[in-house]
């Protein structure tokens, strides 16, 4: 019997094949696969969060603060604007000409 350092410390081999059908194993291999991760982000969740917490705490910016949080958020949107234009999906809108 051989042994081998795994995830878990040290595993014997001829232990780990014998436990396979008894999902008892703790190698990647055989062992319990991972929660499966979701596949896309949730943005809107994410961005109703940033959005209360702009409305709660605005006032209470400072200038400077305004300043960095409006260049910030000016950059972000360029940045999803041009993977929108780049993924030719959705036209751009001016949101400043919408009623």
């Amino acid at each position: 019997m051989t042994a081998r350092q795994g995830q878990y410390g040290f595993f014997s081999v001829a232990a780990c094949e014998k436990s396979l059908a008894t999902s008892n194993c703790r190698t990647p291999r055989c062992g319990r696969p991972h929660a499966p991760r979701p596949k896309r982000p949730a943005v809107k969740a994410h961005l109703n969060k940033f959005a209360n917490f702009v409305e709660a705490t605005y006032e209470d910016w400072s200038l400077d603060q305004r300043k960095l949080a409006s260049a910030k958020l000016r950059e972000i949107l360029l940045q999803i604007e041009l993977a929108l234009m780049s993924s030719a999906q959705f036209p751009i809108q001016d949101i400043t000409t919408q009623n």
